[in-house]
C-alpha cells in the first residue's frame, strides 16, 4: 500500500493520511514523513480527539489531493468525515491486503 501511494502520487504535496491506525508501518515504511512538521500538519490520526483533527486537516486542506490509509471496516466513517461534495471523488487505490486498504479523495 505505501508502494502504491508513493507511486500514484504526483507529488510530496499529496500526503498521506493514516486514520486509526496502531500498526506503525505506516511510520516506518515512510521514513516518519508523515510525523515531520509542525503538529497541526501531521497526518496520523489515532488518539483521542482523531476524528476532530481529521475534520480541521481536511478543512485546511481544501482543493489538494489526499491519500488515506485506514483498515478496510473504516472505509464508510472516513468516507463520512469528508465533506459531501468530496465523497464522490473517494476511490479505491489499493485493497489487496486483509486488513488495510488505501483510499484518495480529491478535497
Amino acid at each position: 500500500m505505501i508502494a502504491a501511494y508513493y507511486k500514484t502520487r504526483r507529488s510530496p504535496d499529496e500526503k498521506l493520511l493514516a486514520y486509526q491506525l496502531y500498526w506503525r508501518g505506516e511510520t516506518f515504511y515512510t521514513e516518519n514523513e508523515i510525523y515531520e512538521g509542525p503538529m497541526e500538519e501531521r497526518t496520523v490520526f489515532d488518539a483521542e480527539g482523531a476524528d476532530e483533527k481529521f475534520h480541521k486537516y481536511i478543512a485546511a486542506h481544501r482543493g489538494r489531493r489526499v491519500f488515506v490509509l485506514c483498515e478496510k471496516g473504516q472505509k464508510g466513517k472516513v468516507e463520512g468525515m469528508l465533506p459531501p461534495e468530496v465523497r464522490p471523488s473517494v476511490s479505491v487505490i489499493h485493497d489487496s491486503n486483509t486488513k488495510f486498504m488505501l483510499l484518495q479523495a480529491q478535497l
